[in-house]
């Protein structure tokens, strides 16, 4: 926050303007008198945070009140009013205006058009007038008139570089954008390069193509986006100019400069202001701002051409240096710079590459420029000899004009001080001077006087490291070739030294190290001086990893994608090869403690035996009765005839079938039973250890990583209450991360969904991470019939208040229009098709009964009830626009960023219900995006899925979609297991889920098993099934629970239909399994996807007492499942257990069947199910017609 603090009983309105960084000098290079009061800056191109916004309101006294300037984007909106609204509540008056100056785009009347550099007039006239002392209404009025005033475009030729972003945006080198933005964001069109006339008059045709009166005065400001030199933007404001005085504008006054930029974007915007004389006189007034250009003189193109003189050549005068008795033929001066130009080009690659490395990467070429201007001026002279203190006075001359920077300024001083020594030793009057000796002194004299304007000395790792050796050896030696051996070996020492100097100073040390230590490239260019060049050896081959144009051409590539420099430069095509990348985590290996390592290799072939299995195949095809699992492991060898024997043989011979899968953000690679992730890198699979109690570590020891196996624990004391940790320790994430390219839905980077996405994720985060207590402790869980009682009357009292209450909630000036039947449309379809999904599991039907007596007191719940209804419906039918949604979900978030703090349940339930909302609206690998700031607020509030009542159904919701996610990619829900339960025993939970007698309930305990399997198969462990016993009891442990639950079944979750598919029939190939609710559906797909994800993961060498159902048999059954049920809810439930199920089976019926269902799916329900029915055809191949 940046403000100008008022003189003393100053009674002038105050101008609050801000935005993201990246702009410069907007918006803080405008704060002075006649200007702005207060900027505010967030990070680059992200709005600043409220609770910025609110304290530079707090910074300044505003007797008159405040009026804030905001472009049009939705983040400065959402919290430059949220800064407002809470101003407001202190008793202070602000007032608001926004500008929307961009006129590229038009058509999008919801959000209107986007917010450039006509901002700036804006601050000049609203600040002229503030400044005059009018009140704080004629002020908003002025400001509001410049505002819709005012048009502008921009053009670019490509995006600009956004810092820390992996992957930049780029144009075609030969395109050119109109209408671009200033964050990266889309402009109206692309058209190849033309020539500056071409750009200028296109961009003028936006701009003008509405109908105006030339008569008009107008205002011209012509704006670098910040990658234009002032000669680029002097001679395109010319044009401009000159383009606009033709078409007949009357202009007034003209601003040429940087005033809003988008960091080094090579473009321009030009923007037109209307004038009246009100107008101009507040634009001409003075102001002390330096950003504002000083001169607004009356503009006349006539009068500037006729101002312009025609400059004469300017004499250049070149003393004649008096000849002394030091002369060197010209023949020898001409072989010795030729010689060093040969050896200056032959080590430049080499140096300019260090450079790169640790410097600025200009040492080689500066060098190499240097001695080429030299060269060329000492072949234009005439002389036949040179007298040598002339010669090092043009060579210091040159030096000083054609190499610059550090090296430059070093070389001049060192040649300038030894020809001057020089020169004073000639005119001592000594006759027959000896050259070598008095070169010797010239050098020692030279390099003096350079230490007098330096601090750098041997050691330091600069030039100096090279040339003070050669200096001191060869004034000590007068040998040349022992001095250029001591500067060789002062410039190799720089292998180890740290930097002290120059730029190199800044760099990491790291860079350093690189190839055995990099030499200092000044050092080597000294050297490369003294060193007289050879032509013997072998020809010198110079590789390049740049592209494959300019690695054939054997040039310097600065390897910018997709047109690199030097092939733009020389108009040639720029070709690239594919990148290959090899990922350690993809490389797959038997680790070195597998027991088959530990073997020497056989002699000869082992015998094999062939078993016949076909009855098994048979039994899991046809009718598959219920298969009692004993899970004791045997403990002494079976006693068995020969059926029992082979049936045995085949439990200990069949391995887990070797496949590949694929799935959108991922790539996993089954081998053996191993697995190895490529998925998309996200800290909750780390930092989901830091929720579990502090001694975790020290029970499970090293040899397990599964936090489920906390729960084995016996001796731990256990509470009636659940305990959770401090809100610090939770998985926080950076709301920052990722704020880059991805493919994410309609959550596209720019768009309005992901910038209302972002900052609504933004506000959870700081909210949850809040301390400051802000709600009302969940209803406490007490075991049996007495504890429900409780729970139900205090859930009865919570929800009295709660619709008592009129809610904190402020309706927003500018709500979506919704006629009576269209809001009739919405809320029908939610209680009618949406609840239904969100209520399968609860038998109370909490969303479909109690959501909406809720949302009549608090609107950010009711509009987002009705953005997830309108969305739906998008989804189901393409052809209506997302508008609607659009405009619902952006005024939810409104409503609900100003409530976030009070964290009830109100707020619960509007993120809930958001969530489901972005869930089937965006990309599936962005899942944990979408899900981890509402994952934080419910473990920040306590909530669980004991809570009781609404909360209790809220959470289990939420639960639902957090496995589905982890099922999305094989890793661990955003809120541990652990978490989910007022429990830490695993049998404690098992008889919490069975006491509770309803099957809503006991549905949610699959929800709960699939996330401690999530949790097992996600660790390291479970990716080597030779794992240790504390795996082995793990797994055996978890598997229990999960047979146990298909055993202990109420009568209500099995199936009251259950007919084997037609013999030789493929048009039905699977089962009719029919349950009679959505509990009984969704609950045994889980079982059986669980099912399937432990016996993929079962440890080698456990052995089962009792065989358990096959994982044919349990995908077979999800299949049934998911085609015999139609409930729409439970559907949505089955994407990611179909994905399973559907990788194991083999037959193109079968095949076609899951993909009629997935496309039924999303065809009725509007959830998205390509994805997955792509993922599928791609494992399985084409199939057949």
């Amino acid at each position: 926050v940046l403000f100008r603090q008022q003189p003393p009983n100053s009674r002038k309105v105050i101008l609050v303007s801000g935005g993201g960084s990246g702009h410069e000098p907007a918006h803080a290079g405008f704060v002075g008198e006649g200007m702005l009061d207060v900027a505010v800056s967030g990070n680059i191109f992200a709005s600043p945070a409220a609770s910025q916004i609110y304290a530079g309101l707090l910074a300044v006294d505003a007797p008159q009140g405040s009026l804030m300037i905001v472009k049009n984007y939705t983040g400065d909106k959402l919290n430059f009013g949220l800064a407002a609204e809470k101003a407001k509540v202190d008793g202070r008056q602000v007032n608001l205006v926004v500008v929307e100056d961009d006129v590229s785009i038009e058509g999008n009347t919801l959000v209107g058009c986007r917010g450039l550099a006509g901002v700036v007039f804006v601050h000049k006239i609203a600040g002229a007038a503030a400044a005059k002392g009018l009140g704080l209404e004629e002020v908003t009025s002025i400001a509001q008139k410049t505002a819709d005033s005012l048009r502008t475009v921009g053009v670019s030729l490509d995006k600009c570089s956004v810092p820390q972003r992996s992957e930049q945006e780029h144009l075609e080198v030969d395109e050119v954008e109109y209408g671009m933005g200033i964050h990266n964001e889309p402009g109206a069109r692309r058209e190849k390069i033309g020539r500056l006339q071409e750009t200028v008059s296109e961009l003028l045709q936006l701009l003008l193509r509405k109908a105006r009166l030339c008569t008009i005065p107008v205002s011209v400001m012509i704006n670098n986006l910040g990658g234009l030199s002032v000669l680029e933007l002097n001679v395109v404001a010319e044009e401009v100019l000159t383009q606009l005085h033709k078409r007949g504008l009357n202009i007034k006054r003209v601003f040429v400069g940087t005033f809003v930029t988008s960091l080094d974007g090579p473009g321009f915007s030009v923007t037109i202001l209307d004038l009246d004389s009100q107008l101009e006189d507040l634009l001409d007034a003075p102001t002390s701002v330096g950003a504002w250009p000083k001169s607004s003189s009356p503009f006349s193109l006539e009068r500037i051409h006729q101002q312009l003189v025609t400059l004469k050549p300017k004499v250049i005068f070149q003393q004649s240096p008096q000849s002394t008795q030091l002369l060197v033929p010209k023949e020898h001066l001409l072989d010795i710079l030729t010689s060093v130009a040969k050896s200056i080009e032959h080590d430049e690659p080499l140096i300019t590459k260090y450079d790169t490395l640790a410097g600025d990467g200009d040492c080689g070429e500066t060098l190499l420029n240097g001695i080429h201007a030299i060269v060329q001026d000492e072949f234009s002279c005439e002389p036949k000899s040179y007298d040598l203190v002339s010669t090092l006075q043009r060579i210091s001359s040159v030096v000083e004009k054609s190499m610059g920077g550090t090296s430059g300024a070093i070389y001049a001083i060192f040649f300038n001080a030894v020809s001057s020594s020089l020169k004073m030793k000639s005119n001592s009057g000594i006759p027959d001077l000896n050259l070598t000796e008095t070169l010797a002194e010239a050098l020692q004299s030279g390099l003096t006087e350079l230490c007098k304007y330096t601090g750098a000395r041997k050691g330091h790792r600069t030039l100096m490291d090279a040339l003070i050796p050669f200096v001191e050896t060869f004034s000590s030696t007068l040998n040349l070739e022992t001095a250029v051996e001591s500067a060789s070996k002062g410039a190799e020492k720089t292998r180890e030294m740290g930097a002290s100097f120059g730029r190199a100073s800044y760099v990491a040390k790291e860079q350093f190290e690189k190839e055995g230590g990099i030499p200092d490239p000044g050092a080597l260019g000294v050297v490369s001086v003294v060193a007289r060049h050879s032509t013997s050896g072998e020809k010198r081959i110079r590789t390049r990893s740049g592209c494959l144009n300019c690695r054939r051409k054997r040039r310097k590539c600065d390897e910018q994608r997709p047109n690199c420099l030097g092939c733009r430069r020389k108009n040639e095509p720029c070709e690239w090869g594919l990148r290959l990348q090899f990922r350690s985590e993809n490389s797959q290996t038997i680790p070195k403690h597998h027991p088959s390592m530990q073997k020497e290799r056989p002699n000869k072939c082992s015998r094999y035996e062939i078993l016949d299995v076909t009855s098994e195949v048979v039994r899991d095809y046809g009718h598959e009765p219920d298969v009692d699992v004993d899970l004791e492991t045997e403990s002494e060898p079976a006693r068995a005839g020969p059926a029992t024997e082979a049936t045995t043989n085949i439990a200990h011979r069949i391995e887990t079938p070797n496949y590949v899968r694929s799935s959108p953000g991922m790539e996993e690679v089954f081998i053996g039973g191993h697995i190895a992730q490529n998925s998309q890198s996200h800290p909750s699979s780390e930092t989901n250890r830091h929720m579990y109690p502090a001694n975790y570590d020290t029970y499970m020891g090293t040899d397990v990583v599964s936090p489920a196996a906390y729960r084995s624990h016996e001796t731990m004391t256990t509470h009636n209450d659940a305990t959770y940790p401090v809100v610090d320790a939770l998985p926080m994430y950076d709301p920052g991360i990722n704020d880059v390219v991805f493919d994410d839905g309609i959550f596209l980077p720019g768009s309005t969904y992901q910038e209302l996405h972002t900052t609504l994720r933004n506000h959870i985060f700081n909210t949850a991470r809040s301390g400051a207590p802000s709600r009302q402790s969940s209803p406490t869980y007490v075991a049996g019939h007495e504890g429900e009682q409780n729970i139900q009357q205090n859930f009865v009292a919570a929800a009295t208040d709660l619709l008592k209450s009129n809610g904190s909630s402020t309706r927003s000036s500018k709500t979506p229009d919704l006629t009576q039947q269209e809001e009739y449309e919405l809320w029908k379809n939610f209680i009618d098709e949406v609840a239904p999904w969100l209520d399968k599991f609860d038998n109370q039907c909490h969303f479909g009964r109690t959501l909406p007596l809720i949302a009549q007191s608090h609107d950010h719940l009711k509009f987002s009830i009705l953005a997830l209804s309108a969305r739906q419906l998008e989804r189901k039918d393409p052809s209506r626009p997302s508008s609607g949604s659009l405009a619902l979900y952006q005024e939810a978030i409104h409503q609900l960023v100003p409530e976030l703090e009070s964290r009830n349940t109100a707020v619960i339930a509007s993120c809930v219900v958001l969530c489901v909302l972005e869930m089937m609206s965006c990309a599936p690998k962005e899942w944990r995006r979408h899900l981890d700031g509402c994952a934080s607020l419910i473990q920040s509030v306590g909530i669980h899925g004991f809570s009781g009542g609404i909360e209790q159904a809220l959470f289990w919701c939420f639960a639902r979609m957090d496995v589905c996610g982890g099922l999305i990619s094989s890793e661990p829900t955003l809120i541990p297991a652990i978490a989910w339960t007022p429990k830490f025993d695993s049998k404690e939970i098992q008889q919490l889920f069975l006491k509770n007698s309803q099957y809503d309930m006991y549905a949610n305990y699959a929800v709960y098993l699939c996330a401690q399997v999530l949790e097992l198969i996600s660790s390291g462990v479970a990716n080597d099934k030779a794992s240790g016993p504390a795996y082995r009891d793990e797994w055996t442990k978890i598997f229990e629970l999960v047979e146990d639950w298909h055993s202990n079944r109420l009568l209500e979750m099995k199936s009251v239909l259950n007919l084997p598919p037609p013999p030789e029939d493929y048009s039905r190939p699977f089962p009719i399994l029919l349950f009679s609710n959505a509990p009984a559906i969704s609950g045994n797909q889980l079982y059986h996807s669980a099912a399937i994800l432990l016996l993929q993961k079962k440890p080698r060498e456990l052995v089962l007492r009792r065989k358990p159902r096959s994982i044919l048999s349990h995908a077979r059954r999800i299949c049934a499942i998911s085609i015999s049920n139609t409930h729409h809810g439970c559907w949505t439930n089955c994407v990611q257990p179909l994905w399973i199920a559907g990788q194991i089976m083999s037959h193109p019926a079968e095949h076609r069947a899951i993909i009629d269902t997935y496309k039924r799916i999303e065809r009725e329900t509007g959830w998205g199910t390509d994805w997955r029915v792509k993922d599928l055809q791609a494992f399985w191949g084409e199939l057949d017609d």
